[in-house]
């Protein structure tokens, strides 16, 4: 964001020599002038969580986008900088010293986590797919995921889950989502996932949470390619749905705890240690979530609804039979 800096261009700088906006896009002098992504502006499940103001000084929180935004699945993401198209289309190629190419991006679409994390925030490690040809910041870090749009959409869910939140929150100290950290994360592979029978249920689930404005056609029209053609996927950008939602993200939060081999137990513990260790248990997960819920929600929601998908899938039993087997 430093080195770069010459290149970014703002709103009013842009619109003051004569750009014409298009979406999010500006067009000046022949040449496209895209969105500039930043940690801040992600979530999880979500390409849309920031709205940058066009005019002003820079804020330094960024203001989020209202319900009726995220329901419009024409509605696209303000940043606060745009970059030439150019400038992102040289970063993702390159050439040995004779000019060949040597490596190549070859999707439309990226995946980025934020840098700035913390373990006792709402989420530790947040991360987000990110749509074709659009800059991104040194606040937000790439994961090229090689092997495909699908076995990226099942990193996504992985990743997004609440069970790998709690064993990052083991790992990272101070603020700064290092590789070094990411690398040591612990993350199924495909193949295990695959062999589980539960692939299809976290494909159909992340690509309802994804997709919700055309932003990301590109990942999707990719995602369909890969799937079989047995998977449910939508025709059409899903409507931001609260609700639902909610009962998406916790279905998949209950499949990934049975992935990594959770108890019912565990799964409470990680939820709310008080309900496993008593009425004023120090330990701590995640009770900026759980406080944060009871203000706005009246309940811990996520703790009920990760629960109710537990015992749908009938976690408890397989894993008693498994035991048993053995």
């Amino acid at each position: 964001m430093s080195n770069d800096s010459y290149l970014f261009r703002t709103y009013s700088q842009l619109i003051n020599e004569g750009a014409e906006l298009k979406g999010n896009r500006f067009l000046l002098n022949n040449q496209i002038y895209v969105p500039l992504y930043e940690g801040k502006m992600i979530w999880l499940y979500n390409h849309h969580y920031a709205d940058w103001p066009t005019e002003g000084e820079r804020p330094n929180t960024v203001p989020t986008p209202t319900l009726e935004q995220l329901a419009n699945p024409y509605d696209t993401p303000m940043p606060w900088y745009w970059v030439p198209q150019e400038e992102v289309d040289n970063r993702l190629i390159k050439t040995d010293k004779d000019g060949n190419i040597i490596w190549e991006w070859p999707h439309k679409w990226f995946i980025g986590y934020r840098c700035i994390a913390r373990s006792v925030d709402l989420r530790t490690f947040i991360l987000s797919p990110i749509p074709d040809a659009c800059g991104v910041g040194n606040s937000a870090t790439l994961l090229f995921v090689e092997r495909g749009t699908m076995p990226g959409a099942l990193l996504l869910g992985m990743m997004s889950s609440l069970v790998f939140d709690y064993a990052i929150r083991q790992k990272v100290g101070g603020i700064n989502m290092s590789t070094f950290f990411v690398k040591q994360f612990p993350v199924l592979t495909p193949e295990q996932i695959t062999s589980s029978g539960y692939e299809r249920g976290i494909v159909e689930r992340v690509t309802r949470l994804c997709w919700f404005n055309h932003d990301l056609d590109g990942w999707m029209e990719e995602l369909r390619e890969e799937c079989p053609a047995e998977y449910d996927l939508p025709e059409e950008p899903v409507i931001w749905d609260e609700g639902q939602r909610a009962v998406w993200q916790a279905e998949l939060d209950a499949i990934f705890a049975h992935l990594y081999g959770l108890t019912t137990e565990d799964l409470r513990y990680i939820l709310d240690p008080e309900d496993v260790c008593g009425k004023g248990c120090i330990n701590e997960t995640f009770r900026v979530l759980k406080e944060r819920e009871l203000r706005e929600l009246g309940e811990y929601r996520t703790k009920r609804l990760v629960m109710e998908a537990w015992n749908k899938f009938e976690f408890d039993n397989k894993l008693k039979m498994l035991c048993y087997e053995k």
